[in-house]
């Protein structure tokens, strides 16, 4: 499909992609994040289609959220709540990124920033992140 912006998702939950720590919001230089800003100006632009962010501690998820809505939303046209978020709310699953449906599109990118190794190593090799498959 020429034309089709590409899905993304973003592996990872914390500062870089959120400007969220495991203290809250940050308090360095990365306060909104860097590549959940730049992902929502580009989806603003049309440049991408839809938005996921995987973690591994949905628990963490709301507040992540909250924070993104709080540092983002006043942005005319920025949307952080169209950002799809896996695993649930009420799971930890360092597997979670097999259920990241913008990963599993024909048309997709994926970016890694996150601090487990074996999460990483995991992400990169994992046939379902290797096949192109379509949105259930």
């Amino acid at each position: 499909m020429a034309g089709t912006p590409p899905n993304v998702c973003m592996f990872g939950t914390g500062e870089y992609t959120t400007g969220f720590t495991d203290k809250g919001a940050s308090t360095s230089d990365k306060s909104t994040g860097v590549v959940a800003l730049v992902m929502l100006d580009l989806r603003l632009r049309g440049k991408i289609g839809r938005l996921g962010m995987c973690g591994v501690q949905g628990p963490k998820l709301p507040a992540v959220r909250a924070h993104m809505a709080s540092a983002l939303g006043g942005f005319v046209g920025i949307e952080p709540g169209c950002i799809e978020t896996w695993p649930a709310d009420d799971v930890v699953d360092p597997s979670a990124f097999q259920q990241a449906r913008p990963a599993r599109s024909p048309h997709c990118a994926c970016t890694i920033f996150c601090c487990t190794r074996m999460v990483f190593g995991r992400a990169c090799t994992e046939p379902a992140l290797l096949a192109a498959r379509r949105f259930e």
